[in-house]
């Protein structure tokens, strides 16, 4: 309990937690900027995946999609893609081509991603979904309506594998962790001795009243001249001194 009692580890202390606390907020603000920026990337590639493979949908409807393609155009390590058409009447998705990198596997269709494309058929539906037997990381899914025939409506899914802990970011988040560190530590280190010099004047002051008896009542504490705290205290001090030389006198 001693250290708690000490006016320089308590100052410390509570510098050390406050630089902590905004350092690592900062930090943490810059990490999810990154994880932010990177799934904008990826919902960038998406969107531009699947206007390409719908545009080139539209033009030969009969033909069927080269994903592979697709996947080499825009430079996409891994891309999962599937052309699903819903039965309006038996209320059934059934898989109409898909891309390679799927083989035996499917995207999961939820039904109410389907509810949500046929009351919004212009726009993108972006999600994320875990698929162990594709990835062991989550997939970042774009799905968009295809087409609409008497009893089908026809949606395009693409995927791409999503990990925010890629290798950037996790450079950036152990150089921040280091530096970050590093940069309180020294802080800390520069304010203890600054702290250690300011107080070390107090204990001056102190050692110099601890000696002061009757014979030596005409004794004045100098100034220290480093803090006007410190330097206030000791003019009371001896004003208090000069009151008792008077009483004595």
């Amino acid at each position: 309990m001693i250290p708690f009692k000490n006016l320089q580890f308590r100052l410390l202390a509570t510098l050390t937690l406050i630089l902590s606390i905004l350092f690592y907020s900062f930090g943490y603000l810059v990490i999810r900027t990154l994880e932010n920026s990177y799934q904008q990337s990826i919902e960038s590639t998406l969107f531009t995946v699947l206007k390409d493979i719908k545009h080139d949908y539209n033009e030969e409807p009969e033909k069927p999609i080269s994903f592979e393609e697709t996947q080499k155009e825009f430079d996409v390590p891994v891309l999962y893609a599937q052309i699903v058409a819903y039965d309006s009447l038996s209320n059934t998705p059934k898989i109409l081509q898909k891309s390679s990198d799927l083989e035996e596997q499917t995207l999961m269709i939820e039904p109410t991603m389907i509810q949500k494309i046929f009351e919004r058929p212009k726009e993108i539906l972006f999600s994320k979904e875990s698929h162990s037997e594709l990835s062991h990381h989550q997939l970042f899914v774009g799905t968009m309506f295809l087409a609409q025939t008497e009893f089908q409506m026809l949606f395009l899914q693409c995927a791409i594998p999503y990990n925010t802990h890629t290798p950037q970011i996790k450079a950036m988040t152990f150089i921040l962790s280091i530096g970050l560190s590093l940069l309180v530590g020294i802080i800390v280190t520069l304010a203890f001795f600054l702290i250690k010099q300011s107080l070390k004047s107090v204990q001056n002051v102190t050692d110099t009243v601890k000696v002061i008896t009757t014979q030596d009542i005409n004794t004045t504490i100098p100034q220290t001249h480093v803090a006007h705290e410190i330097d206030d205290l000791i003019q009371t001090f001896n004003t208090l001194l000069n009151a008792l030389q008077n009483a004595y006198a």
